[in-house]
């Protein structure tokens, strides 16, 4: 945190914004869109929307996968993203919604460099065989739940 309780974080993406530091980089230019959905906590969890192209890149370079490269389809309406953290900031998933068929569909949910979240399985041998359990994570349940209020929110904006 720096003086005025942002984390460096938040001051890279405040200077971003505003073209401010790193001098010598090409500036990308910034697009912005909306979200019908708000950030808002979940359970244990903060929804998090993205509604700019810095910030999707950010989130893409941070989480090491390619919803950096969604940018068009975000500002075109045809994806909507979103960074899930837990409690204290850290980053926990990304998902994305994608409209289509008039409807708002999960296109999916993933974690650090594509890490599967929503589904864990646990193999172990019960004394006669192998046997695979294969359960939803709470993740499964927020994505859903996040798909329902965006859902929601969109039918009544």
């Amino acid at each position: 945190m720096n003086d005025q309780g942002l984390s460096q974080e938040q001051a890279d993406e405040l200077n971003a914004i505003f073209g401010l530091g790193r001098a010598g980089k090409k500036k990308r230019r910034v697009y912005l869109w909306e979200s019908v959905l708000q950030a808002h906590e979940m359970g244990m969890y903060q929804i998090i929307p993205i509604t700019s192209s810095w910030a999707l890149r950010h989130e893409g370079r941070v989480m090491n996968h390619c919803v950096g490269s969604y940018e068009k389809l975000c500002r075109d309406g045809y994806i909507r993203a979103f960074s899930i953290r837990d409690l204290h900031g850290n980053r926990v998933a990304t998902m994305s919604l994608m409209f289509q068929d008039d409807d708002w569909h999960l296109e999916q949910i993933k974690g650090y460099s594509n890490a599967e979240v929503c589904i864990s399985e646990e193999v172990y041998y019960d004394g006669e065989q192998t046997q695979t359990l294969i359960e939803m994570t709470d993740l499964h349940y927020v994505a859903y739940e996040v798909l329902r209020c965006y859902r929601k929110a969109w039918e009544n904006d």
